[in-house]
């Protein structure tokens, strides 16, 4: 990325890139079209909303419940495993636990975090990484279950972002994120943070929200930035925040790029938006693990590009610009049930 060069285009720029060096996916623009001219003017409508049915002490409470949710929307990959276990989705096992946390008191600061252990994700999250397994007649041995790489990824992530926030001597996300915008306010009086800057601060501080891939496409090294959390948060604090806090109404949020999370890939392939060659498509059926392949990360830099190229078709129109996401809701909401085959499966990722 140039010195000059915004993230967001940065991020734009290294998908497009990835896209035209690979074969495997492609987006079909008529397809997008159709969806565009189904979509946009329902988007124009869209007042997006957000609240927590919590009561928090005070703006930095909310704010770092906020980040930390935002931090653990992973696990996806698992989501048939923690449904035969407790009957809910990795989502809704991290809102679960999240809520438990806080209604047991936790601040969810920095060195609560830090210290964040196993027990306490079967504790709160109530998902336990191991099973028994009885070796001989009235003799059980407990053992690593097939849900120990998602308690593992909670664990590494908090305790991550933990220590980050410790070393860097902020007592919280919450507050270290208050203290970005309000620096930005300061710096520049009636001028918001860049939604940017600020994916770029996440990315670049905290290694749960750094989203990067480097590797072989088509026998040439490339790479491609997504930063799906961290452009997520911002979204979500200019949602929740923006309209009565003119520090949270961040400059540029409505370029931040399209999810490229495994249900908005499912979508589009439902709808034809994204296409795949017959190799990749036959691993999505048989539900291969394809984390950290080329395949991965050209399905996810179809999303955003599909998402960047339905922002642009909708700009035609008259009245402000929605963002890619909301351009293409009518899609993801009708595809949202796309067949179980068609899901993107990263087991080790701890980006979706």
């Amino acid at each position: 990325m140039s010195p000059k060069e915004d993230i967001l285009d940065d991020i734009h720029r290294s998908c497009t890139e990835l896209l035209e060096s690979c074969n495997d996916v492609w987006i079909d623009d008529a397809a997008l079209s159709s969806a565009v001219d189904e979509g946009a003017e329902e988007a124009r409508r869209q007042k997006p909303t957000l609240r927590l049915p919590l009561k928090f002490d005070d703006l930095t409470q909310e704010v770092n419940y906020i980040a930390v949710s935002h931090l653990l929307d992973q696990g996806s990959s698992h989501d048939a495993g923690l449904l035969a276990s407790t009957g809910r989705t990795s989502r809704e096992c991290m809102e679960y636990g999240l809520m438990a946390c806080h209604l047991d008191g936790r601040s969810l600061d920095a060195r609560f975090l830090a210290h964040f252990s196993r027990q306490q994700v079967f504790t709160y999250f109530n998902v336990d990484a191991c099973v028994e397994e009885e070796v001989r007649p009235g003799i059980m041995l407990s053992k690593a279950g097939p849900l120990n790489v998602w308690v593992n990824n909670v664990v590494t992530v908090l305790q991550a972002a933990g220590k980050a926030m410790l070393s860097a001597d902020h007592p919280s996300l919450g507050a270290w994120l208050l203290t970005l915008v309000d620096t930005a306010a300061r710096d520049s009086p009636g001028e918001p943070m860049q939604a940017g800057a600020l994916v770029g601060e996440l990315a670049r501080a905290v290694p749960g929200f750094r989203d990067e891939w480097a590797g072989l496409a088509e026998g040439s090294v490339c790479s491609a930035r997504f930063q799906r959390k961290a452009q997520a948060l911002v979204a979500a604090l200019a949602a929740r925040f923006g309209a009565g806090d003119p520090r949270f109404a961040f400059r540029g949020s409505d370029g931040l790029a399209l999810d490229s999370g495994p249900d908005t890939i499912a979508a589009l392939l439902a709808a034809g938006v994204l296409r795949t060659g017959a190799p990749l498509a036959d691993a999505l059926k048989e539900r291969r693990d394809l984390g950290g392949s080329r395949w991965e990360a050209a399905l996810r830099a179809g999303a955003l590009e599909a998402g960047r190229r339905a922002r642009a078709l909708a700009a035609g129109s008259d009245g402000p610009l929605p963002s890619a996401a909301r351009v293409l809701a009518k899609v993801l909401r009708e595809q949202g049930a796309a067949e179980e085959g068609g899901r993107l499966i990263a087991a080790e990722s701890v980006a979706y």
